[in-house]
């Protein structure tokens, strides 16, 4: 009787450890694991607008009244050339030739992508139009400003240094050559 009683309490240990199990095993037991998702760490958007990929899109700006320039990666998946628009909400324009089977990347350029005016502050969002073959869609793009240095060379515009009337800049005089010791 012993004997059957031993073998019961293993069956029954066995089933309720095969309950209990899963329920050890965490949160991925009933949903995905966080690292199967890739998103990216950027400060601007990442979309896709009929055959173009817009990758961390932002503009950069000192204030709303002044210029914008758009930043970013813009990727033509299509065999022929595209001609993107940006529209602002004010009706100001701006295009980025992006050839076939290629990308733009807009911090690289020597002609930069600038609106004359953004019409929206750092650290807003800005409903820009985007037009690219027969698609058309409004995104919210992120306005930033110099608070993040690593933007700071691609501003349309860099304030100058306060200066003070009356005052001089002092000359800086030349870095004297050291002589050889014999």
């Amino acid at each position: 009787m012993q004997h059957v009683s031993k073998r019961a309490n293993t069956l029954a240990l066995a089933v309720l450890l095969g309950l209990a199990l899963p329920g050890t095993a965490g949160c991925s037991f009933t949903n995905p694991q966080e690292t199967t998702r890739i998103t990216p760490a950027t400060n601007g958007i990442n979309t896709v607008i009929g055959p173009v990929k817009l990758g961390n899109l932002l503009i950069l700006a000192l204030d709303a009244n002044g210029p914008g320039r758009v930043i970013g990666t813009v990727r033509n998946t299509t065999d022929h050339d595209i001609v993107l628009t940006l529209a602002l909400a004010s009706g100001e324009t701006t295009t980025i030739p992006v050839p076939a089977q290629d990308r733009r990347q807009l911090t690289l350029d020597t002609a930069p992508v600038t609106f004359a005016r953004t019409g929206a502050a750092p650290g807003a969002t800005l409903q820009l139009k985007i037009s690219a073959d027969t698609t058309t869609q409004t995104i919210p793009v992120p306005v930033l400003d110099a608070t993040f240095t690593e933007y700071a060379p691609y501003f349309p515009i860099r304030p100058e240094p306060p200066h003070t009337p009356g005052t001089t800049t002092p000359a800086t005089s030349p870095t004297p050559t050291p002589t050889p010791t014999p």
